[in-house]
């Protein structure tokens, strides 16, 4: 099959790691993927990787809000034109659209070329970008978002949570499928040792470990899993917390450790390349996420798992896609210092538990978190799909002829 996959993402971070991935998948079952953007294939790059910034990043960061926005809309024309000469040079059978706000462009090159357009959703950006920044158009946002949903063909969404989300605002339950992002088993192999990587930090076995990875931001609840990690070490001297990544806060969460006085016992990594992720997490004991959006599918607990990690997260709906509470991790009720610090103490008590939740994490992940398994599920959708848009045309056909013959 020949996809033509769009995005307008600056195709760092997550969403490149994302996308990156979903290529590969697709490519390594045999089918012709074709990238089509603001920014070329190769700046694809992990989060880790320090490069030039796009000029797309840029005009979102020099010009005034409004203007980017009205530009946001006025990209359809110009992105129209671009898939447009993609897809009449590349020829696909479908085209695959990451969606971004205001974007209707891919769907409708599709129906243009009446073939079918699946759209991926990782976050309700209509929602999502009235709390986090000033939008200029509300009801237009919410609007567009609505209209691109159910125009698609078939919308992948990465959480039963926000499946529920678009639904309460409009799009048709019928065409969304959830499908939570997964993991290369390559890459985070349970082979890895971790003794090369904790002689680095100067860990050695008896030490536990309670790590995180990710950006330090205040919506993460870092603040809490400090305070809840200071009483802890009041009662397991050998216990560490290992956090990996950097953040607009981590001069806060530094001076915060120092305060609590447990500065000696926290290790903060640094960024560090995404090759070097799963040989990281090999160091933890006990992985967690203190807290997660309603309707995000968190990379970095598949991640844990596949590793073989216990995962602590919160008790969310999304968080129940990927995580079976007490047989392949362990939820607490989000915001609840005391329910955590009650999780955490009764998994470092018990290593068995750990090693056995971790062993049934791993094998989950395995089975239904992959990204081989999402692309061939992408696949059998566009097959599904085609085989749709052949009988309609048949049935069409057949109409025809029945007419003329009246």
């Amino acid at each position: 099959m020949r996809i033509l996959y769009h995005h307008r993402t600056l195709g760092d971070g997550a969403e490149g790691i994302h996308i990156r991935e979903m290529v590969n998948a697709l490519r390594s079952l045999g089918h012709k993927v074709e990238l089509v953007s603001l920014v070329k294939e190769e700046q694809l790059i992990t989060p880790q990787k320090k490069e030039t910034k796009p000029r797309w990043y840029w005009v979102k960061r020099l010009i005034p809000g409004v203007l980017f926005e009205i530009l946001e809309i006025l990209y359809n024309f110009f992105g129209y034109r671009m898939i447009l000469k993609a897809a009449r040079k590349f020829n696909p059978d479908a085209i695959y659209d990451r969606y971004i706000s205001y974007n209707y462009s891919a769907i409708k090159v599709a129906k243009k070329l009446k073939i079918p357009c699946i759209l991926e959703v990782n976050s309700p950006y209509a929602t999502q970008r009235r709390i986090w920044e000033r939008i200029y158009f509300p009801r237009l946002i919410q609007w567009f978002e609505t209209k691109i949903t159910n125009d698609a063909d078939r919308v992948i969404v990465v959480s039963s949570a926000l499946k529920d989300h678009l639904i309460a605002h409009g799009t048709k339950p019928e065409k969304i499928v959830v499908m939570p992002n997964g993991i290369d088993p390559r890459k985070f192999s349970l082979e890895i040792s971790d003794k090369e990587y904790r002689k680095r930090y100067h860990l050695t076995e008896q030490h536990i470990v309670i790590g995180f990875v990710g950006v330090f931001r205040h919506w993460h609840n870092l603040e809490i899993l400090f305070d809840v990690f200071q009483e802890l070490i009041k009662q397991f001297d050998n216990l560490r917390m290992m956090l990996i990544g950097d953040g607009a806060i981590q001069e806060d969460l530094e001076n915060r450790a120092k305060i609590l006085n447990i500065r000696d016992k926290v290790i903060f990594t640094g960024r560090i390349p995404h090759q070097e992720m799963a040989g990281h997490i090999s160091i933890f004991d006990i992985a967690i996420s203190p807290h997660a959006t309603y309707y995000s599918s968190p990379m970095k607990i598949v991640e844990y798992m596949a590793m073989g990690k216990c995962v602590v997260a919160p008790d969310m709906k999304n968080i129940r896609d990927l995580i079976k509470p007490g047989e392949t991790g362990y939820l607490f009720v989000p915001q609840d210092k005391e329910d955590l610090f009650e999780k955490l103490k009764y998994l470092i008590c018990n290593k068995s538990v750990r090693l056995n939740i971790g062993k049934a994490a791993a094998e989950e992940v395995r089975k239904n978190f992959t990204w081989e398994k999402n692309a061939r599920e992408v696949v059998r959708l566009f097959s599904e799909l085609q085989t749709e848009n052949n009988n309609k045309k048949f049935s069409e056909n057949v109409n025809i002829v029945h007419n003329s013959g009246t």
